[in-house]
């Protein structure tokens, strides 16, 4: 079983919270002492707001107040870029930091599902990107990508970038966040498909339903999902077929 995993996007918005979460509740489900952490949050005032703070009550998880910093080293009010928010309140992002984190949540617990902030390259300070994190970690990376026009120009870029550093790629979530126009169907189909010929490897491809009007707070949500991310983990994380 892999004990760490990184869960990247395409772009922001495209529901790397709700991946997160599903994958954590997942294994948390089975027994497997699994959490979540995300080690830059901007656009939060508190950790209630959080996006792990999210997949905690997906997950049935209360996390223990001396690891809250663990789980979010980093939290900002602006919402903008991690290295931006982080400049704006007199700080600067130290990686050894979400370094030091990550350790200690590993030896606490059986599995950490990082989020990551936006995509790839998502500058966390002046000199490091999302990537350096990554890298550092030489860790499985899940890719989620938002099924829409661009997606399949936003993903390929996504996954050349991690071929290029030589990152083992855990597999693609393709979601469709938004509800579709019967007449751009054919685009979606379309875009799944693509990203399936164009890149060579044979990692895990998931693409995950539009639920309409159900708040991720909700279990009637998560009871739709829920044989979907046991799919998922069976594939990156368990090592199933």
């Amino acid at each position: 079983m892999i004990d760490l995993l990184f869960v990247t996007g395409t772009d922001t918005d495209v529901g790397k919270s709700i991946v997160t979460a599903g994958i954590v509740r997942a294994l948390r489900r089975r027994g497997i002492d699994a959490v979540p952490m995300k080690p830059v949050q901007t656009g939060v005032r508190r950790f209630a707001e959080s996006d792990p703070a999210l997949a905690c009550r997906a997950a049935g998880w209360d996390p223990p107040e001396d690891e809250l910093d663990w789980v979010m080293p980093y939290m900002f009010e602006d919402a903008c870029s991690p290295h931006l928010a982080a400049e704006r309140a007199g700080r600067e992002i130290d990686l050894d930091l979400i370094c030091d984190s990550l350790g200690r949540l590993l030896k606490a617990h059986q599995v950490v599902i990082v989020e990551g902030a936006g995509g790839l390259l998502v500058p966390l300070n002046r000199k490091s990107t999302f990537d350096s994190l990554i890298s550092t970690c030489e860790a499985p990376t899940l890719v989620v990508a938002d099924n829409r026009l661009g997606m399949i120009n936003h993903t390929l870029l996504t996954l050349a970038e991690l071929e290029s550093l030589e990152l083992p790629i855990a597999g693609v979530v393709v979601n469709n966040r938004t509800p579709c126009p019967v007449s751009d169907e054919y685009i979606r189909r379309e875009n799944v498909k693509a990203v399936q010929h164009y890149n060579d490897q044979d990692f895990p491809l998931l693409e995950l339903p539009n639920i309409a009007n159900i708040s991720p707070d909700a279990l009637e949500f998560w009871t739709l999902l829920d044989a979907e991310f046991d799919k998922l983990i069976n594939r990156t994380l368990l090592g199933d077929s």
